[in-house]
């Protein structure tokens, strides 16, 4: 009896891990992604929309990501990285894809307050997701060097970089769109 009690607690232990700091529904997010993921280059995109599942499936259930805007904004964001990946030996199309890419980049970053910190959290968590091998690391920096001595500009309003028509609780103060208080 004592040996099963034992083997119980030990067994019970495991499971729940009290040095694990990860919020429940944290670990529920990365467990469905890990699921998810594969060893291709690109990674599964079973609907075909551009962003790889388990990234999609993070953004769409993140409750970091606070509205739509931001959550399509984000979507955007990781497809341009998978696009990166998948025109990384084609020159043309992996230079027009960084300059879509900037947009993106542009669009997601002036939904935010300057300097937010979940912004960077966010932008990094799916960058981190989407790189995650040194296969799609080196295939990223390959796209990256495709567009080396290039330039683009810089949008100054999220309703010119956004390929879609923002929320009217978005309002223009200055040189960006900030949530109205």
């Amino acid at each position: 009896m004592k040996v099963l009690i034992l083997l119980f607690l030990i067994v019970n232990f495991m499971s729940c891990n009290p040095l694990d700091k990860r919020s429940p529904e944290v670990k529920r997010l990365e467990e469905h992604m890990e699921s998810l993921d594969d060893d291709t280059l690109l990674g599964p995109d079973k609907n075909n929309d551009g962003v790889r599942d388990d990234v999609e499936y993070w953004i769409n259930n993140s409750k970091e990501i606070e509205n739509n805007d931001i959550r399509r904004a984000a979507l955007l964001y990781a497809k341009y990285l998978r696009n990166g990946l998948k025109y990384y030996n084609d020159k043309e199309k992996s230079i027009a894809n960084t300059y879509q890419g900037l947009a993106y980049k542009d669009c997601f970053s002036l939904l935010f307050e300057p300097f937010s910190k979940k912004r960077t959290e966010i932008r990094e968590y799916i960058l981190n997701q989407i790189l995650n091998s040194k296969e799609r690391t080196v295939a990223h920096l390959k796209a990256d060097r495709n567009f080396a001595g290039k330039g683009g500009a810089m949008h100054m309003y999220a309703n010119e970089a956004c390929p879609f028509k923002l929320e009217k609780r978005y309002q223009r103060r200055g040189e960006r769109y900030v949530p109205k208080k």
